[in-house]
């Protein structure tokens, strides 16, 4: 499908946003290697609310997204090391999940601020 959208000649977007799957980032960034790659936030929040508690979602949820939400990358780093810090004993994997694919779900931030979510 990619290749045919080639074919057809659509340029390198500037932007290509994906879930956590592996085949088609790899697809994709060997197509358009240029495109900036942005982590669909919408899955994102969905694997996190897999991995805790329904009482300690809430709370989570908005952490994480004050973290997205974040002015800057640095600032979104320094959010995301604080929210680790705090549940890596109670939610381990919740952890691992917000450091898996960190840079792609912090994208969003080096596109102009109209473009943004």
């Amino acid at each position: 499908m990619l290749r045919d959208l080639l074919k057809r000649g659509l340029q390198t977007p500037v932007t290509s946003t994906t879930g956590g799957a592996v085949g088609l980032t790899k697809a994709i960034a060997a197509i358009w290697p240029q495109s900036l790659r942005l982590r669909c936030w919408f899955h994102k929040m969905q694997n996190l609310q897999q991995k805790v508690p329904p009482q300690a979602w809430p709370e989570f949820k908005a952490l994480v997204a004050d973290r997205r939400d974040a002015p800057t990358v640095t600032e979104a780093e320094r959010r995301r090391q604080l929210i680790v810090t705090r549940y890596q004993r109670d939610f381990p994997e919740a952890g691992r999940c917000l450091l898996d694919d960190g840079e792609a779900s912090l994208n969003h931030l080096s596109v102009p601020q109209r473009h943004q979510p």
